[in-house]
């Protein structure tokens, strides 16, 4: 009778842990492919990763040295890459798109989508939009919100700190600098 107890107990946990087996494989295959298509993706463009992440089927790496971000999607249809040159941008904004809903227990705030907005230093050059979370692809957001956040703190961040070149100093002269008198 013990015996048996303990080849039931041991199946009943086997049968139950196995859902939970089989997501944490497809979540780990799914991060080795993303980790693959962004490495590719960085080695096409000459890039060497300072920082990367990842989050659902999203990766996004930043090379300080040459200031390039890559970003890699994996879409049903196709995968979607894209290579932002920061030298050549002005400014970063994060985009939300949200709509109040209404039930029965008040008003909630639903959003609908994040995009990374890159505004170019050029009037001429097209502005870049790196679309982080989309309600109709997404479904739920699991953590993108902080994830774009902070990718977006992070890019200003390396916006503001880039040294000017020789046409931005002359173009418009750094302030001078007056030595205080006590």
């Amino acid at each position: 009778m013990n015996t048996e107890m303990i080849i039931l107990g041991t199946i009943l946990v086997s049968i139950c842990g196995l859902p939970f087996l089989a997501v944490a494989i497809s979540r780990n295959k799914l991060n080795q492919s993303l980790k693959r298509l962004l490495t590719e993706h960085v080695t096409e463009h000459g890039g060497n990763v300072f920082r990367e992440e990842f989050i659902g089927k999203m990766g996004i790496a930043l090379d300080e040295k040459q200031q390039l971000l890559f970003v890699v999607k994996q879409l049903p249809e196709s995968d979607y890459k894209v290579v932002v040159n920061l030298n050549d941008m002005s400014s970063c904004k994060l985009d939300k798109e949200c709509s109040n809903v209404k039930s029965d227990r008040g008003t909630y705030l639903l959003v609908e989508s994040l995009t990374l907005h890159f505004i170019p230093k050029s009037k001429t050059q097209a502005h870049i939009k790196v679309p982080i979370f989309s309600i109709e692809s997404d479904l739920h957001l699991s953590g993108e919100l902080e994830f774009a956040e902070r990718w977006y703190a992070l890019i200003s961040e390396e916006l503001r700190l880039r040294i000017p070149t020789q046409t931005q100093w002359t173009a418009q002269p750094p302030a001078k600098r007056h030595k205080a008198t006590a």
